[in-house]
């Protein structure tokens, strides 16, 4: 999808708090902990079409202008009624931007866990960590929400048959364009038997092409409480704040054991 792949899900965020929490390049963590780009969130709760409440497994890949590999992702994920729920376990996760030890260090303080939420009725996501009971807050632009409840036009475009995971598939062309008049174009494959699920979308941006594909998908509705913050959560406005938090907590935990 043009222009706003890096923000096709809250995955964005979550990899630039970590690239923030444990040494990664300044200046992509600050944009990332900024907030989502606008219009996407929209955009995708319009590809998927008329699946507004569903869990499945999600797995994002993205790949540089050369074809190699700059992220592997596997995440549970939670879509009910425009609210998003993406839960990762930094272990399983491998990326370019992430240093080698970062999986080591966040376990040691009780952080491999990671969960985003995107609450447009809020105006805010979430970068959670339940175990520390902390989370990042960004928050998301009234026009971003406001373009939710909007009616954009969607043209597909079928171009070719396909099986993915055993379930046949139509590949269209996707274009969806937003009520301010911006495009974006993703190609997507429809699966037959799963209700015209989008089991697979595939966006560029710039040289960077970015996969997400579902499995294990569940058409049953999630539970709110699973978009809603614990009680007790510590809110923090950005990375520095959270990782003077962490880095008080190890402090304690060297003085009087965990």
């Amino acid at each position: 999808m043009k222009h706003c792949s890096r923000s096709l899900f809250p995955l964005a965020l979550c990899v630039g708090g970590l690239l923030a929490l444990f040494g990664g390049p300044r200046s992509q963590a600050q944009g990332y902990t900024a907030g989502l780009s606008p219009g996407l969130n929209a955009a995708l709760v319009r590809l998927l079409g008329d699946h507004q409440a569903f869990t499945a497994r999600l797995r994002i890949r993205m790949t540089d202008g050369q074809g190699k590999e700059t992220l592997d992702a596997p995440m549970q994920f939670a879509l009910l009624d425009g609210k998003m729920r993406g839960e990762l376990d930094i272990t399983k996760m491998k990326s370019r931007d992430l240093p080698a030890l970062a999986a080591t260090a966040a376990r040691s303080v009780g952080m491999e866990k990671v969960v985003t939420l995107v609450r447009p009725d809020r105006q805010e996501t979430y970068l959670l960590y339940p175990a520390f009971q902390s989370c990042l807050v960004a928050p998301l632009e009234a026009e971003d929400v406001a373009a939710l409840k909007k009616p954009a036009q969607i043209r597909r475009e079928p171009l070719a048959r396909e099986t993915i995971d055993g379930h046949p598939c139509v590949k269209s062309r996707v274009t969806v364009t937003e009520p301010d008049g911006l495009p974006h174009e993703a190609l997507v494959w429809h699966a037959a038997d799963l209700q015209e699920f989008p089991l697979r979308i595939q966006t560029v941006d710039g040289t960077d092409t970015l996969v997400m594909q579902f499995s294990r998908i569940r058409f049953e509705r999630p539970a709110p409480k699973d978009f809603d913050l614990p009680a007790g959560t510590s809110r923090y406005p950005d990375a520095q704040s959270l990782s003077q938090a962490v880095m008080q907590r190890c402090l304690r935990q060297a003085i009087t054991g965990p």
